[in-house]
């Protein structure tokens, strides 16, 4: 399959799990993800977060004096197509957030041709009906004829539900398809690093490796350590930990299950030993993503070819790693991985016209 070069244009912070439409971008830029080469043009420049892998904020972009927002999205946006182009990468499919965003895709970069794809989530000309009869002002009033002259700037319409796509078809439009919800669970917390072991002197100068030389000072307040197991309720790792910011030791565990839903990223700095590490397989096993370094990989060769464990040797490539698996959309591609890609057969079928379009 020959990837395709995607360009998903939104003002939504996605990645921030604060309403569905949120969950609905992050699910199908994860899924998109798997298969095609995607990139994220933000118009939000309200939270920038540039550890986010090919998010691009447009106000970076920006090359000249616009009078108003539009102007400016219109300009950066070309601005970046055209830098994009420079660098040989031509985009073959755009995807637009709502209808509004209309002025966006009427202004097609001059240098080639892409399909445009309107993300509607709503038919809005519908939900104003709605709310007028209910006696609320709808934030922004959205007449039929309004709607129907919007949605005349995009090759193609992406409904969120069949009900909404013959809603656009009564309008007249016959490029319209169904891309119906699909959720994936969020995590509350996507920085809970674990780590669970046995009470011996590798499992503890393991973890005191990883405290002092990744975790202290260099991941923000926001990442937890969780340390687990006969190991937590040493003498020599409650001296070192009890008290420590961010830091839980957590005894006993008595069911393995209960460990991997506390956390989000299972960690195995292990320092020395030798054969295959049960953390490891126990880790798989329960659809959790792990780090480990190549004394604790061991054995786990094929594991690594199919992303299922990432490797780290030096506290650069941890701090990467953990950034990296901690990233929203990069986390849920984690998961489809781990998951055997049982995650995704569920996806394909709420995607497949979506994924008739794309080609």
């Amino acid at each position: 399959m020959i990837k395709k070069d995607i360009l998903i244009v939104t003002d939504i912070l996605f990645w921030k799990m604060m309403r569905g439409n949120n969950n609905r971008i992050s699910s199908y830029c994860n899924y998109l993800s798997l298969e095609n080469n995607v990139d994220i043009f933000m118009l939000n420049n309200d939270e920038k977060d540039y550890s986010l892998k090919n998010c691009y904020y447009y106000d970076d972009f920006l090359s000249d004096d616009c009078e108003n927002i539009k102007e400016e999205h219109v300009s950066a946006l070309n601005s970046f197509i055209k830098k994009k182009l420079y660098a040989d990468k031509k985009y073959e499919i755009v995807i637009f957030p709502y209808i509004w965003s209309d002025y966006l895709a009427k202004d097609k970069h001059d240098l080639y041709e892409y399909k445009t794809i309107v993300d509607t989530n709503d038919c809005l000309s519908k939900r104003s009906e709605s709310f007028r009869e209910y006696g609320v002002n709808y934030r922004r009033p959205y007449t039929l004829e309004e709607e129907k002259e919007s949605l005349k700037g995009f090759d193609y319409i992406m409904a969120i539900c069949d009900e909404e796509k013959l809603l656009f078809e009564e309008m007249g439009f016959s490029n319209v398809f169904t891309s119906k919800y699909f959720y994936e669970k969020p995590n509350d917390n996507l920085n809970k690093l674990g780590f669970i072991a046995s009470n011996n002197l590798s499992s503890f100068e393991s973890i005191k490796w990883f405290y002092k030389n990744v975790f202290k000072n260099k991941l923000d307040s926001n990442y937890y350590l969780y340390i687990c197991g006969d190991l937590s309720k040493a003498p020599e790792t409650r001296r070192m930990f009890l008290g420590k910011k961010n830091i839980v030791l957590y005894a006993p565990i008595f069911n393995i299950s209960d460990f991997y839903r506390m956390v989000d990223i299972a960690i195995n700095p292990c320092m020395f030993g030798s054969g295959l590490k049960i953390k490891n397989i126990e880790a798989i096993s329960f659809e959790k993503p792990i780090i480990s370094n190549k004394q604790g990989l061991q054995g786990m060769i094929e594991e690594k070819k199919y992303g299922i464990i990432e490797e780290a040797n030096t506290v650069g490539e941890w701090l990467g790693k953990i950034k990296y698996l901690s990233n929203k959309i990069n986390y849920g591609i984690a998961i489809y991985k781990i998951q055997g890609y049982n995650h995704k057969n569920s996806a394909d079928k709420i995607y497949r016209e979506l994924n008739n379009v794309i080609g």
